[in-house]
């Protein structure tokens, strides 16, 4: 959950695992390390994603891959599973909690062919004995339902705005490849985001 707070959570379906957990921390420790360009940031990126999804394409699991997050019972409570329901007064909450102890997870059946090789079907049942299901055989932020570019950059500005307002500016530039913003070193970028805090 700690990677999902960080953003870094962004599966790879195919490979069944989330390169930038591994990929992402290292290539900064690095570039703050070297001194090295945004734009050498981003090829290096490129061939460690491509890396780790290999590796990751090559192991095959004994069991079934679930992963239980809190944010099926913060979704419940809350409707929606974004940035708030990962805060830690949500994480604390007693209603939350008493959710989250509640829900229990199996395998999808039938399993389904890429690109709809990670579905979900919930089904609540209300203390009168309803029963009330949802199924979705493809969720957003794939190759078969990709997010906008306004909208990733929407989401990011909500996250960061509060506590680091420059961030999405930084962000279009990026998306965008600015010659002048990737030219740049990680750490004058990081310094422009967070101002005063990291000088």
């Amino acid at each position: 959950m700690a990677c999902d707070w960080r953003e870094l959570d962004e599966g790879d379906r195919k490979a069944t695992c989330h390169a930038g957990l591994y990929t992402v921390p290292a290539l900064i420790a690095e570039a703050e390390a070297s001194g090295a360009s945004v734009d050498a940031m981003l090829r290096a990126l490129t061939i460690g994603y491509e890396v780790a999804a290999r590796f990751a394409r090559g192991f095959h699991f004994r069991t079934p891959v679930l992963h239980p997050h809190a944010s099926v019972a913060a979704t419940c409570v809350l409707g929606h599973a974004g940035a708030e329901a990962f805060a830690g007064s949500t994480l604390s909450d007693a209603v939350i909690g008493g959710v989250r102890d509640r829900v229990s997870m199996t395998r999808f059946a039938p399993e389904q062919a890429w690109p709809l090789d990670r579905p979900a079907r919930v089904t609540l049942e209300l203390e009168d004995g309803t029963r009330l299901s949802g199924e979705c055989l493809s969720a957003r932020g794939g190759p078969d339902r990709p997010f906008s570019t306004a909208e990733i950059l929407a989401k990011i500005a909500k996250i960061t705005a509060p506590v680091y307002p420059a961030m999405a500016g930084v962000a279009q530039r990026l998306i965008a490849l600015d010659p002048e913003t990737t030219a740049r070193s990680w750490r004058d970028l990081v310094t422009e985001i967070a101002g005063a805090a990291v000088r």
